[in-house]
């Protein structure tokens, strides 16, 4: 098995995992594929995130990546359920790419929840780039609706409650004055 993970710290740098397809298809590959098969599909999400696999992409990010996304998570394991994006101020991305880019392209990937962590700047810069996209027919609206499908399919079939106790989630969370 030929095989070199080259990790960088995914806030501050994008990583690489050289391995060919066959390794990773029976290593990284094979506890999703197995739980794609096993477990209903809305009852779980996947996250992607900002690791490079030129074994699939020599270009992108899985984060980014319409050839791990859309071809090999959905085509090939025939995953049904939502992606969530790791967090796309990481600098393993946004080094790269401006906020309205990321926004477009993780969206074009696949991605249906992009997660945007730590400010307001860039959540509004990413909708923009996203609404602009779509205004200007870059990205459909029936991309969008595939992924609010999937999101709505997933919040009315999954055993999570939608109603939140106070009073618990003060217990369970705790209360940080």
């Amino acid at each position: 098995m030929q095989r070199t993970k080259q990790y960088c710290d995914p806030h501050l740098e994008t990583s690489s995992v050289k391995a060919d397809k066959l390794d990773l298809e029976n290593g990284d590959i094979y506890p999703f594929k197995q739980m794609v098969k096993n477990v209903d599909n809305n009852n779980f999400f996947v996250m992607v995130t900002h690791i490079k696999y030129p074994a699939y992409d020599k270009e992108n990010p899985a984060s980014i990546s319409p050839i791990i996304i859309q071809e090999l998570l959905r085509k090939q394991l025939g995953y049904k359920g939502f992606v969530v994006t790791d967090d796309l101020e990481m600098g393993a991305v946004s080094k790269y790419f401006t906020y309205e880019e990321l926004g477009v392209r993780a969206v074009e990937a696949g991605a249906d929840v992009l997660l945007v962590c730590h400010t307001l700047d860039s959540q509004e810069k990413m909708y923009n780039g996203i609404l602009q996209a779509v205004k200007e027919g870059k990205i459909s609206e029936k991309r969008i609706d595939e992924s609010v499908k999937r999101i709505l399919t997933h919040k009315l079939t999954s055993d999570i409650s939608l109603h939140v106790d106070p009073e618990t989630a003060k217990n369970v969370v705790g209360n940080n004055k």
